[in-house]
């Protein structure tokens, strides 16, 4: 019969292999000693000083080990077997952009509580998945300084989120063309006040202006002229015989 221990080894085993959420089981031990080494050195701002040494970065993200994975975590970056991703976090995730990963080694510098950092990560398969890394982080006297880190695929709800805004912006461009045609569609109303003898139109500051010219100012017709029938008939009458 196992042992108690052995019991509760097998029981973490189980739920961690077995859990649909990737995780990776991390080691900053190395991390949290080149931070001491650097401390001491009398490094006080440590956005500043990544900055100011980028190089510091790469340096530094070799410094956190990737201990173990679950089949979810191999699933999701399409690894056939553990020791694909197990190793120093550059060479397995040395896609994440530089300010990214300076963000995440800023977390752990200041202490902060959790870390909840979104990135892009690169797939054994070569695709490119938008993923949110999460985590506790473990104090500078920690005795215990390996940690599980959870992945969450954000890479469809991006595309949603990218899909909808796509629409909203064509929809605010549409809805911007049609304001601008209502602005320049000029319509008339109310009383039109017309002479009824030679038909001129009193405007509003009291100008009489020819009827074509009125209407042309205020709506977008445009004017051809001829002459009806009757009127040809009343000014050239020897036209009819």
């Amino acid at each position: 019969m196992s042992s108690p221990k052995k019991q509760s080894e097998l029981a973490y085993s189980s739920v961690f292999q077995n859990t649909f959420v990737p995780i990776w089981i991390e080691n900053i031990a190395p991390l949290y000693q080149e931070f001491s080494k650097l401390k001491k050195s009398g490094v006080k701002n440590f956005r500043v000083f990544l900055a100011e040494n980028p190089e510091e970065i790469l340096n530094l993200s070799k410094k956190i080990e990737i201990l173990d994975i679950n089949q979810a975590a191999m699933s999701l970056y399409g690894a056939q077997n553990p020791q694909e991703l197990l190793g120093s976090l550059y060479q397995v995730m040395g896609t994440i952009a530089p300010t990214q990963f300076a963000s995440a080694l800023v977390a752990f510098w200041n202490q902060d509580e959790v870390l909840n950092i979104e990135t892009t990560h690169c797939t054994l398969k070569n695709s490119h998945i938008r993923v949110l890394i999460s985590t506790r982080i473990p104090r500078f006297d920690s005795t215990d300084l390996v940690i599980p880190v959870t992945i969450t695929n954000m890479t469809d709800l991006r595309e949603e989120q990218n899909a909808v805004y796509l629409a909203l912006e064509e929809k605010t461009r549409l809805a911007d063309m049609l304001l601008e045609a209502l602005e320049e569609i000029k319509t008339l109303r109310g009383i039109i006040p017309i002479c009824a003898s030679c038909k001129k139109v009193r405007d509003d500051d009291g100008y009489w202006s020819q009827i074509e010219q009125y209407i042309s100012d205020r709506t977008e017709a445009m004017f051809t002229h001829g002459i009806c029938p009757d009127c040809s008939q009343r000014l050239y009458p020897q036209e009819e015989n």
